[in-house]
């Protein structure tokens, strides 16, 4: 079992729109109310493609098996706080099948990389608070909650 990331290419597009379909799968099972249970692959494929130089894609034993998807963020200055540059963690996808193999992990030691190529000393993410499972996953690499989020949802208007 070898697990190697790499940044993402053109050739990469349908195992991304697969990948995808995985994190899709888990927020519509948790949040059905909220997600899209078919998402446009056309569309997708346009997103990923104005992405390509922020998503890595992770190969297990050669097959793409999962990817992140992360951004450069500096949090502006104000008058309360101060300017925070950071990587943000939008997407992590691991296929079903590739799950507790490595994979997970393996892209997230590569942001960590990227960060400190850019001498960057913070990473940032947000996990759904039903997310169980990734919220196990994040707190194992060392992540900690630092922020609630939280909703209030209301009737909708007639």
């Amino acid at each position: 079992m070898r697990v190697e990331v790499r940044p993402a290419s053109e050739e990469d597009f349908e195992a991304l729109l697969r990948l995808n379909d995985a994190v899709q799968a888990v927020h519509v099972e948790l949040y059905p109310d909220d997600f899209k249970k078919v998402v446009d692959r056309s569309a997708a494929r346009d997103f990923f493609a104005t992405r390509l130089a922020s998503i890595a894609i992770a190969e297990l034993d050669g097959a793409p098996s999962g990817y992140v998807w992360y951004e450069f963020l500096t949090r502006p200055d104000t008058l309360f706080s101060l300017a925070r540059p950071c990587i943000y963690v939008h997407h992590l996808s691991v296929a079903p099948s590739a799950r507790r193999r490595g994979v997970g992990a393996a892209l997230m030691r590569y942001v960590e990389q990227r960060a400190a190529a850019e001498s960057l000393s913070e990473i940032a993410l947000d996990v759904w608070a039903a997310n169980h499972a990734a919220l196990r996953f994040f707190g194992a690499q060392g992540y900690v909650n630092i922020r609630a989020t939280l909703l209030k949802k209301l009737g909708r208007p007639n």
